[in-house]
């Protein structure tokens, strides 16, 4: 009788570990929707593409890839328990907005005034609401002219919650223009 518990014991631990091995391994993930946009506006102006970032690493990295434009799937996985972030490519006209060209040299925040008339919004909702918000991202000092009077700019931000696993959020990212319409007598 102890030999036959013996055995069945045997049988039933490699009958577990044969399990446990086959079982296939799956990351826990969540998933961020971002929705389509138009790109650009009748000035030139608008977000034109973004870049995910993701810190599982303790620094701050974009996620592989070309930039994130309009005609891109809008839907990314990425696994749990990391902090994410995007880089945000938007433009600018200067033209529009009655401004000067700044110096093509020279991309300090002083020296780029349209970045006074433009601001980046974020709102990542789950199921449950509102997970993040921000106003305002952060300039990191990259931009150029793309032509005619039209400039783009780097925008950052960063989510402050680590993401959960079977979650599914809604990113919305909005930019706003602002300027003084002239009316002429």
């Amino acid at each position: 009788m102890k030999r036959q518990a013996t055995i069945a014991i045997m049988v039933s631990v490699i009958i577990c570990t044969m399990l446990l091995v086959n079982i296939p391994e799956t990351r826990a993930q969540s998933v961020f929707v971002i929705a389509g946009w138009d790109y650009p506006d009748e000035y030139g102006q608008g977000i034109y593409g973004y870049f995910f970032l993701e810190n599982s690493s303790g620094v701050w990295l974009t996620v592989g890839g070309p930039i994130i434009d309009a005609s891109n799937s809008s839907t990314y996985e990425f696994d749990v328990g990391i902090s994410i972030g995007l880089d945000v490519r938007v433009t600018v006209n200067y033209t529009f907005l009655g401004l000067d060209a700044p110096d093509p040299y020279n991309y300090t925040a002083e020296e780029q005034p349209a970045l006074n008339y433009l601001r980046l919004n974020v709102t990542v909702t789950s199921i449950n609401g509102t997970v993040f918000a921000q106003q305002n991202f952060t300039y990191d000092e990259l931009g150029g002219e793309i032509g005619g009077g039209v400039w783009y700019y780097s925008e950052l931000v960063y989510f402050d919650f680590l993401n959960a696993m079977g979650e599914i959020y809604t990113v919305t990212v909005t930019y706003e223009v602002y300027y003084t319409e002239v009316v002429l007598p």
